[in-house]
C-alpha cells in the first residue's frame, strides 16, 4: 500500500509542473464551464494512453521502457519514431520551460531593481540549473523534493487567500474558444505516461495497484487544475487573462496579475514562488531525463568526459530557440501537446493492437483496456485527427 501512495505521488508530481502555468492563459477565452469540460476530455483520453501503456508494458519483461516496448511489438521502424518522438517531446518541454524560466527569472530580478533583458535571464536560468543538473541525479532528487514540498504548500496557500476573491460571475462568462489552442496545452499538464514502466517496476507487476496508482494519480491533477482555473478566472477579467496570452512574460504576468488583486503582500509572495517552483521542478525533470535519453541514444556515458557534450545537447538547442523567440512559453507547451499525444496515445494503441490481434502477446496477461478493435481504431482515429488539427493550426 505505502508503494501504490508513493507511485501515485509520483504520477501527481510529473503532471503538476510548469505545464499548471498555461492553463488558465491558454483557456482565457473559453470561460470555467468551457475548461471544465475541456480538462475533462483531455484526462479521459491521457488515462486512456496511460492505461494502454501499462496494458502493453505487462506482456513484456519487467523494466521494458516505451522504446523497447515499440520494438517488440511494432520492430524497428516503430523503435525509431519512438525514439524520434520523446526526444521532440522533451525538446518541446524544454523550450517551453526555458522561456517560462526566463521570464520568472526576469520578473525576480526586475522586483529587486535589476532590469536585464529575457535573453540574458535565459541564459542565466539554464546554466543555474544545468549546474544542476550535471552533479547528478543525487543533486536533483533532493533539490526536486525540497521544492516539490513547497509547491504544494504555495499552491495551497494562492487557494486559501484567493478563493473569497473569485467572483461568481467571471465563472459564467464564455466567449468563442480556440479548441485546439487551449486543448494542447491541456493535454501536456496530463503527459505522464511515460513513467508507467517504471512505476509497474516499482509496484512489482501488481497490475491492479498500477491500474489505481494511473487513476488516482492523475485524478487528483485534475482537481487541482480545475480549482487553479476557477480561482485564475474567478478573480482576474477576461481581458485581463485574454491579454497575458500576447504577453512578452506571460508567466510572470499572471504571478502579478493574482496578486494585484488580493493587494497582499503575503499573496504576492505566494503567487510568484509558486511559478517560480512549478517551472523550476519541471525544468529539472525534463533536462534530466532529455540527458539521460540522449546519453542512451549516443551510447556515451554521462560521467566520462562525454558529458559535457550530452550537456550541450540537452540545453543549447531550446536556449538558442527561446534567444530567438523569448515569447514562447505557451508555444512550447503546445508543440509538447501534440507529441504527447502521439507519444502517450497513438503508439501506446497502435501497440496494442499489433500485440492483441497480431502477435496475440495479450494471451498471456490478465489486464486488458475494455473495448476491442472498434475502441482501439477510435482511439487512433481521434488521436490522427487531433495531430493533424493542431499542426495545420500552428503552422
Amino acid at each position: 500500500m505505502n508503494r501504490q501512495l508513493g507511485s501515485t505521488l509520483i504520477i501527481i508530481g510529473t503532471c503538476v509542473g510548469g505545464g499548471m502555468l498555461g492553463l488558465p492563459i491558454a483557456t482565457a477565452h473559453c470561460g470555467f464551464l468551457g475548461a471544465a469540460l475541456l480538462l475533462l476530455s483531455a484526462w479521459i483520453f491521457m488515462t486512456v494512453g496511460g492505461l494502454l501503456i501499462l496494458e502493453v508494458n505487462l506482456w513484456m519483461p519487467r523494466g521494458t521502457n516505451m522504446i523497447m516496448m515499440a520494438k517488440n511489438t511494432l520492430g524497428r521502424p516503430g523503435q525509431v519514431v519512438m525514439w524520434f518522438i520523446y526526444l521532440a517531446l522533451l525538446y518541446a518541454l524544454m523550450f517551453a520551460y526555458t522561456s517560462g524560466g526566463s521570464d520568472v527569472l526576469h520578473g525576480l530580478l526586475r522586483h529587486v531593481g535589476i532590469t536585464w533583458s529575457l535573453k540574458v535571464t535565459a541564459a542565466l536560468f539554464t546554466a543555474l540549473l544545468a549546474v544542476v543538473v550535471m552533479a547528478g541525479i543525487t543533486v536533483v532528487d533532493y533539490v526536486n523534493r525540497f521544492f516539490m514540498g513547497a509547491k504544494f504548500l504555495f499552491y495551497t496557500g494562492i487557494v486559501i487567500y484567493l478563493t473569497p476573491h473569485i467572483h461568481a460571475a467571471h465563472l459564467w462568462r464564455f466567449h468563442a474558444c480556440p479548441l485546439l489552442q487551449a486543448l494542447t496545452v491541456i493535454i501536456t499538464s496530463f503527459g505522464f505516461g511515460h513513467i508507467i514502466p517504471s512505476i509497474r517496476t516499482y509496484l512489482e507487476d501488481n497490475a491492479v495497484q498500477t491500474r489505481r496508482a494511473i487513476l488516482w494519480g492523475s485524478f487528483v491533477p485534475l482537481v487541482m487544475y480545475f480549482i487553479w482555473i476557477a480561482i485564475a478566472q474567478g478573480v482576474l477579467s477576461h481581458a485581463a487573462l485574454a491579454s497575458l496570452q500576447r504577453a512578452l512574460s506571460p508567466v510572470s504576468g499572471l504571478a502579478t496579475a493574482l496578486s494585484v488583486v488580493s493587494n497582499n503582500a503575503f499573496v504576492t509572495d505566494l503567487s510568484h514562488g509558486f511559478v517560480s517552483i512549478c517551472v523550476v521542478t519541471s525544468f529539472l525533470s525534463v533536462a534530466l531525463g532529455l540527458s539521460d535519453c540522449l546519453a542512451d541514444a549516443l551510447h556515451v556515458n554521462k560521467k566520462r568526459s562525454t558529458a559535457l557534450l550530452v550537456s550541450a545537447l540537452t540545453f543549447l538547442p531550446p536556449l538558442s530557440l527561446v534567444l530567438l523567440d523569448s515569447k514562447s512559453f505557451l508555444l512550447g507547451l503546445r508543440y509538447a501537446g501534440i507529441f504527447c499525444v502521439a507519444l502517450l496515445v497513438l503508439l501506446p494503441a497502435l501497440m496494442a493492437w499489433q500485440g492483441r490481434y497480431r502477435l496475440a502477446l495479450s494471451q498471456s496477461h490478465h489486464f486488458r483496456l475494455m473495448g476491442g478493435k472498434i475502441t482501439l481504431a477510435f482511439i487512433m482515429l481521434l488521436s490522427l485527427s487531433v495531430i493533424g488539427a493542431a499542426f495545420i493550426y500552428l503552422m
